[in-house]
């Protein structure tokens, strides 16, 4: 119920946010007050998530830190040596979050640059693909792909030195960044040339995720590529993935040939600004075959792209010729996100909160 509520909530205020473009103070100030919605339910969270307990008793000392130091994510190394000598062990996760949520209003602030309306980013960032509830379980991982949005962002507008930044953040935040590397270094020519002929790269990309998600080609290019996930490769790594998630992310695939169908009209339902990040998606739109065949590595992959893979619903929701479903298409969205925080909230989409509980529903459970 909670994350139904804030949801709502952050949505007016990018709302807000959007028609304020014209007043400087007043777009600061719905700006900041978006921001702390943002931040306030991650922040105030209690046992959300498999990781929470660990993260804290790390944060109180009785873990040892030294690993995230072996494994070059110097930021947490250095986020938890503050946290454990100078202040209570729940301040971790305010700073984590911090930083986190500080990622995100700058992509907001790149995306609404760029021509994007603020306020469906918002509402598709909050509802679909968990890419806000799955941070309360992974935090690192999380910091690392919000560098990469980011960096991907700067990337599309020829600023590299910035790309570099915030990879370097990225980097310095979980290991698995190195995935995001290979997609930044792709050129920017190609993943507009993959635009030319959308359909057929589309069904490209499941035929190459088909190819790599093999033990022949995944087992070697692990070896040479993430050393650090070596240890799976001796564990259950080509078991199915779970059938539900699994299908929470086919789910979309009719939405994705909608848009498939708009990229081949003319005019293009994407700016030329805006074709580096179809591109990606593009590019990365067959990895629901690789969460069939090895989910361990692929669902990581994922988290990464997941942000993309929101822009066919965002051009079906803007375009004119599509203007018409777009209730159908909110109602398509909102549906299985209600169904995860209200219906059967598990795991990151059960909220709860070190204020205590927040909500209660008639048979008397809190489930926020």
């Amino acid at each position: 119920m909670a994350y139904a509520f804030h949801a709502l909530i952050a949505f007016l205020a990018s709302y807000v946010w959007e028609s304020q473009r014209f007043d400087r103070k007043a777009s600061s100030v719905s700006l900041f007050l978006l921001f702390v919605i943002l931040l306030i339910l991650p922040a105030l969270q209690l046992e959300v998530g498999a990781d929470y307990s660990s993260y804290l008793e790390t944060a109180k000392g009785n873990h040892n830190i030294s690993i995230y130091y072996q494994k070059g994510e110097y930021l947490y190394y250095t986020i938890f040596s503050i946290v454990k000598e100078n202040l209570p062990a729940h301040s971790f996760f305010v700073i984590a979050y911090l930083i986190n949520t500080a990622l995100i209003v700058n992509a907001l602030i790149k995306l609404k640059a760029q021509g994007y309306s603020a306020y469906i980013i918002v509402f598709l960032f909050l509802t679909t693909f968990g890419l806000y509830q799955n941070q309360m379980n992974i935090i690192r991982t999380y910091t690392a792909v919000f560098c990469f949005i980011n960096a991907a962002l700067c990337r599309s507008e020829d600023k590299n030195l910035k790309a570099i930044v915030f990879s370097l953040i990225g980097i310095i935040s979980h290991q698995t960044y190195i995935f995001a590397i290979i997609l930044l270094i792709l050129p920017k020519k190609l993943l507009h040339i993959l635009q030319q002929y959308p359909l057929r790269f589309y069904l490209f990309s499941f035929v190459a995720t088909a190819f790599l998600a093999t033990p022949y080609i995944l087992g070697p290019l692990i070896n040479s590529l993430f050393p650090f996930y070596n240890h799976y490769l001796s564990k259950e790594i080509f078991e199915p993935a779970d059938i539900i998630n699994i299908a929470t992310k086919a789910y979309y695939i009719p939405l994705n040939l909608i848009f498939l169908y708009l990229l081949q009209k003319e005019p293009s339902p994407v700016p030329k600004n805006q074709r580096y990040f179809v591109g990606l998606w593009i590019l990365t739109s067959g990895i629901y075959l690789g969460l069939l065949t090895a989910p361990v590595i692929f669902f990581r992959a994922w988290h990464y792209i997941a942000f993309f893979h929101l822009l066919p619903i965002y051009y079906i929701l803007t375009d004119k010729r599509t203007r018409q479903l777009a209730p159908f298409v909110v109602i398509y969205v909102i549906a299985p996100f209600l169904i995860k925080v209200i219906g059967f909230p598990v795991g990151e989409y059960h909220y709860k909160t070190i204020l205590g509980p927040i909500c209660t529903f008639p048979w008397g459970e809190p489930q926020c």
